[in-house]
């Protein structure tokens, strides 16, 4: 797509960033998936993912629908476990900013480099276009598969999951605890990022030349899966190490401060559960750009 042709569908992409983003985050704070902060810090990071492309748009709008959906399963057991569980999963500005800040700048990145345009993955002709999308898939995907781990994880998980850096059983809630189904779900939680994509680019390309001129984008799914499960064992790596955790024997449950009616478990007292997601999202933003590469150029060889 020529300046010009930008410069001619400029008011309609707006217009339509604005729209859906306000309909987003009405809905979420309706559904109480957002509070009000939230909604409002919503509303900036959907319009300016949005502007950049309708597949970043594709790709917010999945993560924002599939992880408010698995964040309400289990509800009752998540209140009985989680130290700050809140009713429908209401997510404040700063949650919404870590999961969603790290696209929102690669999104600004994207406009000013490439423009408000839809650009398939050619690492060849189109180098950063390329890395910014993979970049803003890796992030995505990380913070999706995240989710999902963590709230199936919880919900239906192993009662005594691994702690990713000794393998030692503890509680459900301990920061860097993963199980099967937490792994299992992180995967699906990025791969149907991934699948998202995949089905836009091909409404939006014309099908012969989403075949034959440009490079196959299917890896785009396995670029997804890589983020989503790649994502959620670094966000536990960085939990296990940097974040508290505890049993509270007042409360009965995992706590992320310590207290003098706590023992500890495991982790350092550095960061809060915000700082390492967004630290997590922040690393699959720069890492997964480089494994699309070689993805990409690997499986370009095959055809």
């Amino acid at each position: 797509m020529t300046l010009f042709d930008q410069m001619k569908t400029l008011p309609i992409r707006i217009m339509f960033s604005m729209l859906v983003s306000m309909a987003i985050s009405k809905r979420g704070y309706r559904k109480k998936s957002l509070n009000l902060s939230g909604a409002i810090a919503a509303f900036f990071v959907g319009f300016i993912v949005s502007l950049a492309s309708y597949q970043y748009f594709v790709c917010l709008l999945v993560f924002f629908i599939t992880s408010s959906f698995v964040t309400k399963l289990k509800s009752e057991r998540k209140r009985r476990l989680e130290e700050h569980f809140q009713e429908g999963g209401q997510r404040n500005a700063i949650q919404v900013f870590c999961n969603g800040g790290i696209a929102a700048v690669i999104s600004i990145l994207y406009i000013f480099e490439v423009g408000s345009s839809e650009r398939p993955i050619d690492f060849a002709n189109d180098f950063t276009a390329s890395v910014l999308t993979t970049s803003l898939l890796g992030t995505l995907s990380c913070c999706n598969g995240d989710t999902w781990s963590s709230e199936l994880g919880v919900g239906y998980g192993s009662n005594m999951p691994l702690l990713i850096t000794t393998f030692q059983r503890v509680p459900v809630g301990t920061n860097g605890g993963v199980s099967l189904v937490g792994l299992v779900a992180s995967a699906f939680g990025g791969l149907v990022i991934g699948i998202s994509v995949l089905l836009t680019d091909m409404f939006i390309f014309e099908p012969p030349i989403f075949i034959t001129e440009f490079p196959h984008q299917w890896p785009i799914i396995l670029v997804a899966l890589f983020g989503g499960l790649v994502g959620s064992l670094v966000d536990s790596l960085l939990g296990a190490i940097f974040q508290y955790s505890g049993y509270c024997a007042l409360r009965k449950k995992i706590v992320s401060t310590p207290s003098s009616t706590t023992k500890h478990i495991s982790g350092m007292n550095c960061l809060n559960n915000h700082a390492v997601n967004f630290l997590a999202s922040l690393i699959m933003a720069v890492v997964t750009p480089l494994v699309s590469y070689y993805y990409f150029k690997y499986f370009s060889t095959l055809y």
